[in-house]
């Protein structure tokens, strides 16, 4: 079974010069907001970005630098940011990948696998985990407005926000 999976995978992810930049943009925000295996976030937070680039009929790329801090164009880049900006769809080592964070080949399937989730959902082939209710989303450290109501969207490291109704 672990082979097969692993084999899909690798199939999958031969298709990697094919993923566009949009995908690469929306899985670089979905690390940057809840890391690599929240992926329940990943799609949440997908379909909070995808509405709002409808709405404003700009591209999932411009959305991302318009809403995830740190992945703006002209935003300071923290040392994270670098490299989460330098992953891509050739899974090569991102130029700023810290030492830190250990050897890249134990994570760039990890990277795959986001890249693979955003690109479904670019496609139409994942769903919304909050029913498409979420507009906002933040961590332990955000203070939500007083117009947003959290709503539950599973089992989340974000938390994840509808408007109030008036």
């Amino acid at each position: 079974m672990k082979l097969a999976i692993t084999l899909a995978l690798l199939l999958y992810c031969s298709r990697a010069l094919a993923y566009d930049s949009e995908a690469v943009c929306l899985a670089q925000a979905m690390i940057n907001e809840a890391d690599t295996d929240a992926i329940i976030d990943h799609l949440a937070i997908a379909a909070i970005l995808s509405k709002r680039a409808d709405k404003l009929n700009i591209s999932m790329c411009q959305m991302v630098h318009r809403y995830c801090g740190g992945l703006r164009p002209r935003d300071r880049k923290s040392p994270r940011h670098r490299w989460i900006l330098g992953l891509n769809a050739r899974g090569k080592r991102p130029r700023h990948w810290p030492k830190s964070n250990g050897p890249w080949s134990r994570y760039v399937d990890r990277w795959f696998q986001v890249l693979i989730v955003a690109d479904l959902f670019l496609q139409g082939d994942a769903y919304d985990p909050c029913g498409g209710r979420a507009a906002h989303w933040g961590g332990d450290m955000d203070v939500p407005a007083k117009s947003l109501v959290e709503i539950d969207c599973g089992n989340t490291l974000n938390h994840f926000y509808a408007v109030r109704k008036r």
